[in-house]
């Protein structure tokens, strides 16, 4: 079979996330077999690190110059069947033009559109989390709406660690809003913060999660994580990806207080930097996208690690002969 009669499945904004490549990497060989199939990496740089580790690159045009129907051409032309986003910023175009995709036989990991948008927006998922799930923390565009006497400010929309004022004294927080775009303000929660890997069918069932604690952070990533169990965080956890109306894999981030109590904080819809735990600890997000979008049965054969795992990510040097050139 000729790469171009392959499958084609197209991770984009690979950048240097060779650990998620890689992931995708092994799912692909344990859904086609025979090395059935073309990874594609794209990114807007046409000298990202992970390009080294893809069957074929595509410099891909930033998504402000790119319509959709030049989307789709380029992937019917390289018989890109299947997308996996892995930026925050574009999951927004893949969400709005899903059904779109889908009909042309391009399935994207991706959640519906309103469900990106509440995720993204703090006030959104502030009020959904409030109205259906509780576990929110007081947040609101008006500082005066916040009761407490220490506060974090944060950008309205996004995600991530960038302009974010933490454990700010009220008059601290007012002048931190004026140096960020759309500031909001939230009670200050003290607390172990935890991340929790999980996967939504398309059945609506939220499957796992692996909850696990963010040791060590380093620009909003974690550098160190460690798995552990906690049935009602768990349970918490799922009702949550299910309310938001979630699809594929996410990651949900929150905290849990020295009493015991559950904040959420946040939920990232694609996989996360560190989401290589969770699937080592048995998620197989990519195997069971790929089976549902083949319209295969599919085995959610997911359990829970008999013993925590710890991930350590760390840079690793490569080497490679070049030969003449």
């Amino acid at each position: 079979m000729s790469l171009k009669n392959k499958p084609g499945i197209l991770v984009s904004s690979i950048s240097a996330k060779v650990s998620i490549v890689g992931l995708v990497r092994v799912a692909l060989e344990r859904v086609f077999e025979n090395d059935a199939y073309v990874l594609w990496g794209a990114d807007a740089s046409p000298l990202c690190v992970a390009k080294m580790f893809v069957d074929k690159f595509w410099q891909m045009p930033l998504l402000s110059e790119l319509s959709i129907e030049s989307f789709i051409e380029f992937c019917l032309a390289n018989n890109i069947q299947y997308v996996i986003p892995s930026r925050d910023g574009e999951l927004t175009f893949y969400a709005r033009n899903r059904d779109v995709l889908g009909d042309k036989g391009i399935y994207v990991m991706v959640s519906p559109f309103e469900s990106i948008t509440t995720c993204v927006d703090k006030a959104l998922f502030s009020e959904c989390l409030k109205k259906d799930v509780g576990h929110f923390i007081e947040t609101s565009n008006n500082l005066e709406d916040i009761s407490s006497e220490v506060i974090t400010v944060k950008p309205q929309h996004g995600s991530g660690s960038k302009g974010l004022g933490i454990a700010l004294t009220r008059e601290e927080a007012l002048v931190f809003s004026q140096s960020i775009k759309d500031p909001i303000f939230q009670q200050h929660i003290v607390g172990r913060e935890f991340s929790a890997d999980l996967f939504v069918n398309n059945a609506g069932i939220s499957i796992g999660p692996v909850l696990r604690w963010r040791d060590l952070v380093v620009d909003g990533e974690s550098k160190i994580t460690t798995t552990f169990r906690n049935e009602s965080v768990e349970a918490k956890t799922n009702e949550l990806a299910v309310k938001l109306g979630l699809y594929g894999h996410a990651v949900v981030q929150g905290f849990i207080t020295d009493e015991g109590e559950l904040f959420f904080i946040e939920v990232n819809c694609r996989i996360g930097g560190a989401s290589y735990l969770g699937f080592e600890a048995g998620l197989k997000s990519i195997d069971w996208f790929l089976l549902e979008s083949l319209n295969k049965s599919v085995e959610y054969d997911f359990q829970y690690p008999k013993t925590a795992l710890r991930l350590v990510r760390y840079a690793k040097d490569e080497v490679y002969e070049l030969g003449d050139e």
